[in-house]
């Protein structure tokens, strides 16, 4: 059986729309926060000026809930303050977790 010349084209196009499409590095997002007066220096440290504006109330009961273990709780508002995804909240919580020592 032969392989028409065209087609070989075709396999070479759609290899190479493959290859470029699962090698492309991923995209980020960048989120800005301004960080109030109140919450622990660790938590305006760790959020940078980065995320988007959080209540200093939310900062505070986010700080709280990560003192406390309850991660799940930590997550569910970070996620609800900054409007990111599971992932991008959890791993935000788990680094403030972090850089409290918690």
């Amino acid at each position: 059986m032969t392989i028409a010349p065209w087609m070989y084209a075709v396999i070479g196009a759609v290899l190479g729309y493959l290859i470029r499409r699962f090698t492309a590095p991923k995209e980020t997002r960048t989120v800005t926060m301004i960080a109030p007066s109140t919450p622990s220096r660790a938590i305006e440290e760790a959020t940078g000026g980065r995320q988007r504006e959080m209540i200093g109330t939310a900062l505070a009961e986010l700080e709280a809930h990560i003192r406390a273990g309850n991660l799940i709780d930590a997550i569910k508002l970070y996620r609800e303050a900054t409007g990111q995804g599971l992932k991008e909240s959890k791993d935000a919580v788990e680094m403030l977790m972090r850089r409290l020592g918690a």
